[in-house]
């Protein structure tokens, strides 16, 4: 586990890239999503306006979101890096990636265990 002080630097770095982010968000969500097709152009399938096959079984829907969540995290920092101004230090970079991987490992943990609830209930 990482010290407070690492969390910390983390947190206000992702806060502060989000606003850089948020400036460009239509471009940016552009290259993100063409990150994630160039990395596995079966993604594609996970997104009904861009299929025309029937919806696939649950095994199928559940490999698909594994796989679209690892493509998506490497997508999204590199689409982050992207976004990042060039005289930032390398250091400082790293460290923004990393509070942005872990920012996406607690929100796509949060996110399954809400959709496993409502599948559940």
């Amino acid at each position: 586990m990482a010290d407070s002080t690492v969390i910390t630097e983390q947190s206000e770095l992702v806060t502060e890239s989000w606003q850089m982010l948020k400036q460009d968000s239509a471009a940016l969500s552009l290259i993100f999503f063409a990150k994630i097709f160039e990395i596995a152009p079966q993604a594609k399938a996970l997104f009904s306006c861009l299929r025309d096959d029937p919806d696939s079984p649950l095994e199928e829907q559940a490999h698909a979101l594994h796989v679209f969540k690892l493509v998506a995290k490497v997508a999204l920092l590199e689409t982050v890096a992207s976004a990042l101004p060039e005289d930032w230090s390398a250091e400082k970079k790293e460290a923004t990636k990393a509070g942005w991987s872990e920012a996406f490992d607690e929100i796509t943990s949060v996110l399954i265990a809400e959709i496993d609830a409502v599948r559940n209930a």
